[in-house]
């Protein structure tokens, strides 16, 4: 075994390091059967190569490291605060990126009360005298808010009054309450669109459809802000995980930061709604990037033992914490500058964490890196206090072993995973159709979580607003469950009976608004919602295991960006749905629950999957083990 050995047999030849090499695999791995041997490095199923090389239990001395423990210390070095700061900046990451959806989505597009504003020789009514006097009413006796009367008239001797009033600074503008019911005759009036806009006296500044006037005949805007900042991220997010695979995880990240941050300051200062879009746009793509490649770079950089536990960490504080951090600036906050400064506070810290953290140490070892690798091995020590001499001749002999040809003239599964292209790794290890399923799990996943409810009606307007503060306050225990599933149980198999949990409960919804049978719609949103949070959390850390190290970004990328369309096309649903009466809203509820189902069924094809033919494996990558496997 390796951890019998004394550092004099790193100076033996190669052919003896490789027998070494293989008595440790045969001494400290359980044995496996060939489709085992099969898979991917780095697949469902297998350890990757990287993985292998990098996580030998012992090696010389055979004496354990500060830092680690009896059951869990594997990795070349060490487990301590390296790990825990790489958790501290995908939780801020994320916490950045939940922050802004909930920006827009909540704050800066949320509806307010508006009514044409009067012309100049009108301004000293009041707001009730003004409405009677010029704005129409609906067929529900509410006052229009996007129409005025042309020509406008009112009472010589109520202007006069008016302006009286308006220069005694001791006597304020009547209010509704002491003003006796105006009577107009409008014979001759018609219906005009209005000019200018009034808002409620309390619509806080911050407030971006009432700071670009984006109501009545500019109300589209509204709608293709929120697809173009989806769309960028959609655009963007193929493009960070080809740019991670390629460039390296870290570099990504550090561009995405500085990117998000100066998009975030200039936001502050936005003169025009254009401006405001394009960087709001900016911001989701960046905030995209930093949130898939900080994931990445947790999972990559932690040891099997804490790696799924920290990954789920990143995610559940961060569903926590961001809607209640948002929620206060909003109360706290009513000017424009100061709560975009305030939404933008992460990201400070985020840049600090993001300095202090350093390159997947699997992804320089797969890009055959291997002075790099030391270089963030030996700094990673120093944060774990490990004994950095030791890391050193741990690194060497991965090194080392690494590199030396296999009998025949075959490279380590190291080597091969670099020479490989992006399609050879697809289409020969299994990773299309796996790809596949896993897109389509992603785009129902978010299809359903934002359309999948029938929750248009005004008249549940109430329920629905209550439900979502209620999810917010459930997202506690609800991310307490889904860390425990990370941790205790199968991932994929949880997955698959949450998403079965979540098709059923739609499938009752269905049911409900096809018989018009009553139920509170509270408790329905809850339920969901908090379910679909929690089946989040548990598919996003098996879809980063679902991927090589020479694949991962573009895959889990690949998958977010599913994801992100499934909640842009959760806006068509929702628009059949307004066209619908009565039973016939059922249709687009039930289509979400077969989705859901088809998607958990296909999910169940991923846990009995085979790896590749051993003969493919050896034609497409000359494997001369796999050839040995196959007899």
């Amino acid at each position: 075994m390796i951890s019998q050995r004394s550092t004099s047999d790193l100076s033996q030849p190669a052919s003896t390091l490789a027998k070494m090499a293989k008595g440790s695999e045969k001494s400290s791995v359980p044995p496996s059967n060939s489709a085992d041997m099969c898979r991917l490095p780095g697949s469902v199923g297998s350890a990757s190569a990287a993985s292998r090389f990098l996580t030998t239990p012992r090696l010389q001395d055979g004496y354990m490291t500060p830092s680690e423990t009896q059951v869990e210390s594997r990795s070349a070095f060490g487990h301590g605060r390296f790990q825990k700061t790489m958790l501290l900046c995908a939780q801020l990451a994320t916490m950045l990126a939940y922050s802004y959806s909930f920006t827009l989505l909540f704050i800066d597009l949320e509806p307010v009360e508006h009514w044409c504003a009067p012309p100049q020789q009108f301004a000293t009514l009041s707001e009730q005298t003004w409405k009677e006097i010029a704005i129409p009413r609906d067929s529900n006796g509410d006052f229009k808010q996007c129409e005025r009367y042309e020509p406008l008239d009112a009472p010589a001797s109520l202007l006069a009054a008016s302006t009286s009033q308006a220069g005694d600074p001791a006597t304020p503008n009547l209010e509704a309450s002491t003003q006796p019911p105006v009577t107009i005759e409008r014979t001759n009036a018609s219906e005009v669109r209005c000019e200018n806009f009034a808002y409620k006296p309390d619509t806080p500044g911050r407030n971006a459809i009432a700071r670009w006037n984006l109501v009545c005949d500019r109300s589209w805007y509204e709608g293709l802000l929120k697809a173009a900042y989806t769309g960028a991220s959609v655009l963007a997010i193929p493009c960070v995980g080809l740019a991670s695979d390629k460039f390296g995880r870290r570099p990504v990240l550090l561009w995405a930061s500085g990117l998000v941050v100066l998009s975030g300051l200039a936001t502050c200062v936005a003169s025009s709604f254009v401006v405001y879009a394009l960087l709001r746009c900016l911001s989701s793509a960046a905030c995209s990037a930093i949130e898939v490649i900080s994931f990445i770079l947790l999972f990559e950089s932690t040891q099997p033992g804490p790696r799924a536990p920290y990954c789920a960490l990143a995610i559940c504080w961060p569903t926590v914490l961001a809607p209640i951090y948002v929620a206060a600036l909003a109360a706290l906050i009513k000017n424009w500058v100061m709560f975009n400064l305030m939404v933008l506070l992460p990201s400070s810290l985020l840049l600090v964490t993001t300095v202090l953290v350093e390159e997947s140490p699997h992804w320089l070892l797969v890009s055959l890196r291997f002075e790099d690798a030391e270089r963030v091995a030996v700094y990673a020590a120093r944060f774990n206090d490990e004994d950095t001499d030791r890391v050193r001749r741990r690194i060497d002999a991965i090194r080392q072993a690494a590199t030396i040809n296999k009998p025949g003239g075959r490279a380590t599964p190291l080597l091969e995973a670099a020479k490989r292209s992006l399609a050879a790794t697809v289409v020969c290890g299994g990773m299309a159709y796996r790809s596949f399923v896993l897109s389509v799990a992603w785009f129902t996943l978010f299809l359903v979580y934002y359309g999948g409810l029938a929750t248009d009606s005004k008249t549940l307007s109430r329920d629905y607003e209550l439900a979502k503060w209620v999810v917010v306050i459930g997202n506690a225990p609800a991310m307490a469950v889904a860390y425990f599933l990370v941790k205790h149980y199968d991932h994929l198999s949880a997955i698959i009976r949450l998403m079965s949990t979540v098709a059923m409960a739609l499938a009752f919804h269905a049911a409900l608004v096809a018989f018009e049978l009553s139920l509170p719609l509270t408790v329905l949103i809850m339920w969901v919602n908090l379910l679909l949070n929690i089946t989040y959390v548990v598919f996003s850390v098996e879809t980063v295991e679902m991927f090589p190290t020479e694949m991962r970004s573009v895959g889990f990328a690949g998958a977010y960006m599913w994801g992100r369309l499934g909640a842009t096309s959760a806006n068509a649903v929702k628009d059949l749905e307004n066209q619908l009466n009565g039973s016939a809203k059922a249709l687009p509820v039930a289509l979400c629950a077969l989705c859901l189902s088809l998607s958990s069924l296909m999910l169940v094809t991923l846990s009995n999957e085979e790896a590749p033919d051993a003969a493919v494996m050896a034609l497409m990558w000359n494997d001369e083990r796999q050839k040995e496997a196959k007899h």
